[in-house]
């Protein structure tokens, strides 16, 4: 976009100027490209993780994300969209007249605005595609990217300022925030996680025992 701008107005940045670079045209392509394969990935990422929570049939307990999870991820999305809507809006006001400009521009916005759409109706649903899953060997927790807390090299499961702490070996720390769990399911998902870890070599502290 920058770029893009860059041409229309003839902007200059020190001694180059936009509008006098050669393959222009070749230029913006490739960076839309660029722009389109981090899209991608994140929407491949994201239907994997998706369907990875639906499909997983060795989760002993599945637990819905809470409203207040739910509602942030709602509202990071619709603010995506709404960055989107306004880079494809400037992109068809000022760049259309150059269309080799605006093209990759409207092409990779259309791509991933479509598909947050997508997402942000599933989100809104908040299916058996979005929650916190347990079983043997992991918690597997997908909200708007798919998060992991494996069991091997556990040492400590702990709450430290609304998370819950994984502690590990060779001093590496993950989180699962207690939002995440509506209260109703507090006591469940904490039962079946102490219960779960009992024939492990793992520490649970009373802070998380008390945790309410």
């Amino acid at each position: 976009m920058l770029f893009g701008i860059g041409i229309v107005f003839d902007y200059s940045l020190s001694a180059l100027v936009f509008n006098k670079v050669p393959f222009k045209s070749e230029i913006l392509w490739a960076l839309a490209l660029v722009v389109f394969l981090f899209g991608l990935l994140r929407a491949v990422r994201r239907w994997q993780g998706i369907k990875d929570m639906r499909n997983f049939k060795g989760f002993s307990k599945h637990f819905k994300t809470s409203g207040i999870t739910t509602q942030y991820a709602v509202i990071s999305t619709i603010l995506e969209l709404i960055f989107m809507l306004f880079i494809g809006t400037i992109a068809l006001m000022f760049f259309m007249e150059y269309a080799d400009i605006a093209y990759p521009i409207l092409a990779v916005t259309g791509f991933v605005f479509v598909e947050s759409i997508v997402y942000l109706l599933l989100r809104v649903k908040n299916g058996d595609g979005f929650g916190i899953g347990v079983n043997k060997e992991v918690v597997a927790y997908f909200n708007r990217e798919m998060k992991l807390y494996y069991f091997t090299g556990l040492k400590v499961v702990e709450i430290h300022s609304e998370l819950i702490h994984f502690k590990y070996n060779k001093n590496l720390s993950l989180f699962l925030p207690t939002a995440a769990i509506k209260k109703e399911d507090v006591q469940d998902f904490k039962a079946h996680l102490i219960e779960t870890l009992s024939d492990k070599n793992v520490y649970i502290d009373e802070s998380f025992r008390k945790w309410e």
